[in-house]
């Protein structure tokens, strides 16, 4: 099952202030961090959504990252004199610190009224507003304002909160209806688990919606020991399963879902992870490339077999690939090449090289080629042909991690060439092109 609630999904729900104000006023804001960014993404309709152009003009938004004492002058001043939207905001965002603070006749003054001035925050306003309530002991009128929220906002995710605060079953079932991706929804569903474990639509909503959450492997674990399943939920709990690197389970998971490249590719692929029956693993591979050859994973059946059988056999499977599949076929070119090295077909071999470097010049392969024969030139002090290989990932495969390495020793070895000219330029250009991996230490040059 699912665990409890942690510190995001308590957040959410206590301390909300600061997200909700993220919500109605910060959506493209990068600093915001993936965590925040989902859930920004649940809490606003596109008409809601502010351009970063509005972002960066708001004297609040710096304030969000900030304690609540260091931020307390400032929101206070901008709340008494600033203009809209961002006295609204600080407003707000100032109510949400008292909240926490449990100043709440603080909070409800500036609350009061304010989801008229700002309507793109309102629910969350009368959420704020009946947390403030329910401070001071006032639990009728927080549960009017919640009713309030149900009533005329029903269709926004900050229903969900009221819901869940509410605790009425039927309310909770319009949010697993409604809002099946909300994080309170899943604990609405997680607390129904726990009094009746045994309750396979549930199951389903949680490894549809929250499969990211930790314990989801263990909702798989019930929902396969009872059973009773559509095809295409065994093609979920599988994809799940395999997400999570459960790969005997996948595969098992994956026999009982239709029949498709994916689901054949993954039951060869985790039987030949369970290493018990090779020859299995094989035919199932053989199966998907006659089933489905135009499918990208019969092409990453072929490299699997290229792995296994002889040597003409591999070199038939890598020739597959390489005429079929392109966006594997480099690959394919390098085991293919590496493979007739082995076998003392050098100039097969060397045939092979000149495909990877014409036809797929700028693929990770290819650079990962011309910096392994630009060492090789170096190491026979060939400065000259090592510089025009390094010179060469320069400009075909400039974003390539190698990049930066191969511009600087184009550099060192048009110094030991006398190329001084050349060697400026190539040192400039890794400066300009590479600063920052300079800066914080990612670029290893030696």
């Amino acid at each position: 099952m699912l665990k409890k609630l942690g510190k995001k999904q308590v957040y959410l729900l206590v301390g909300a202030g600061v997200c909700a104000f993220l919500a109605g006023a910060m959506v493209s804001a990068p600093q915001i961090g993936k965590s925040v960014g989902q859930w920004l993404k649940l809490s606003l309709s596109g008409s809601e959504q502010l351009s970063e152009f509005n972002l960066t003009k708001s004297d609040v938004f710096p304030l969000v990252s900030q304690s609540m004492p260091q931020r307390a002058s400032k929101l206070t001043e901008i709340a008494e004199k600033g203009s809209s939207p961002d006295q609204e905001r600080a407003r707000y965002l100032l109510a949400s610190d008292y909240i926490e603070s449990a100043q709440a006749n603080k909070a409800l003054l500036l609350l009061t009224g304010l989801e008229k001035r700002y309507p793109v925050l309102a629910p969350y306003i009368l959420l704020k507003q009946a947390q403030a309530e329910d401070i001071l002991g006032e639990k009728g009128k927080a549960s009017d304002l919640r009713r309030l929220i149900l009533k005329q906002y029903s269709h926004t995710p900050a229903s969900v909160k009221a819901i869940y605060l509410i605790g009425q079953p039927k309310l909770q079932d319009q949010a697993i209806a409604q809002f099946p991706r909300h994080p309170l929804t899943w604990e609405i569903i997680q607390k129904r688990l726990q009094a009746n474990p045994y309750q396979t639509k549930l199951e389903l909503i949680l490894v549809k919606y929250a499969s990211e959450q930790p314990g989801i492997v263990g909702v798989l674990d019930q929902l396969v020991k009872e059973g009773n399943l559509k095809p295409e939920d065994w093609e979920m709990i599988a994809g799940t399963y395999w997400a999570k690197d459960q790969f005997t389970k996948a595969k098992n998971a994956y026999t009982k879902a239709p029949s498709t490249a994916t689901s054949l590719y993954r039951i060869a692929r985790g039987t030949q992870l369970e290493k018990q029956d090779p020859g299995k693993a094989i035919a199932i591979y053989k199966q998907l490339v006659k089933k489905f050859p135009q499918e990208k994973e019969a092409g990453m059946a072929l490299m699997r077999l290229a792995e296994a059988g002889t040597n003409q056999e591999k070199i038939s499977d890598l020739d597959q690939v390489i005429n079929h599949f392109p966006l594997i076929a480099p690959t394919a070119l390098v085991k293919k090449a590496k493979l007739l090295q082995t076998l003392k077909s050098n100039q097969l071999a060397i045939a092979t090289w000149k495909v990877l470097l014409s036809k797929y010049s700028t693929s990770p392969e290819s650079a990962e080629y011309r910096w392994q024969i630009a060492g090789n030139k170096a190491k026979a002090k060939d400065y000259v042909g090592a510089w025009q290989w390094a010179q060469a990932i320069t400009t075909e495969n400039p974003h390539n991690i190698l990049a930066p390495r191969a511009s600087f020793w184009v550099g060192k070895w048009a110094t030991i060439l006398g190329k001084h000219q050349e060697a400026h330029t190539a040192f400039d250009y890794v400066i300009s092109h590479y600063h920052n991996l300079i800066t914080h230490g990612g670029l290893r040059i030696s």
